[in-house]
């Protein structure tokens, strides 16, 4: 499958099937970025998982892309068992099955997600956010792990209409018309 497909319907299964934005950060984001709920769901905003989230998440794409997530940013391969005995781990209990490689999310911790767009329209990568106020977002990316993948180029006139429509700003990336219907990001002075 061409690399670039496979990124798209794998970001676009992992942010629609799997994940979601909770209320304390859709909360935060309403009152932080001025986005009610129906625009952030238009976006695809969404929280970062926890460690149960990711790993359901991780199983279900393996299961779907036929364990070839290679080009994917974000995804890396990795020694680990299968989901059931990980979530045995997780648990403190002792795995029963043999380990093998699967493919990885390269994302821990607390923070937002949204997808970013390529010139054809589909999701090039993620860009990830640490709080709604942070100052530097950053694109996921795996290219430093085994059989991992660096985040495809950013370029914010590609980017969904929706975030520049409402110019979603924070201090690092923010959309500024520069005629109608085009956009321009910058990043802001240092």
């Amino acid at each position: 499958m061409n690399p670039e497909i496979k990124t798209h319907f794998a970001l676009d299964r992992l942010l629609r099937k799997c994940l979601s934005l909770d209320a304390l950060d859709e909360s935060n984001v309403r009152r932080e970025w001025q986005l009610p709920p129906e625009k952030q769901a238009a976006i695809m905003l969404r929280t970062c998982p926890d460690e149960v989230t990711r790993l359901i998440a991780e199983d279900l794409l393996n299961r779907t892309f036929n364990y070839d997530l290679e080009g994917v940013p974000g995804f890396y391969l990795d020694g680990g068992f299968d989901l059931r005995d990980e979530l045995a781990v997780l648990c403190g209990l002792e795995a029963t099955g043999p380990r093998y490689f699967r493919w990885k999310l390269n994302l821990r911790g607390r923070g937002l997600l949204r997808p970013y767009y390529n010139e054809r329209g589909r999701i090039a990568g993620l860009v990830v956010y640490r709080s709604t106020s942070d100052e530097q977002p950053r694109l996921l990316s795996s290219a430093k792990l085994y059989r991992g993948a660096k985040a495809s180029p950013y370029n914010p006139l590609y980017d969904h209409e929706l975030i520049n429509e409402h110019r979603i700003q924070t201090p690092r990336l923010h959309f500024t018309s520069i005629r109608p219907g085009v956009a321009e990001g910058r990043a802001a002075a240092a």
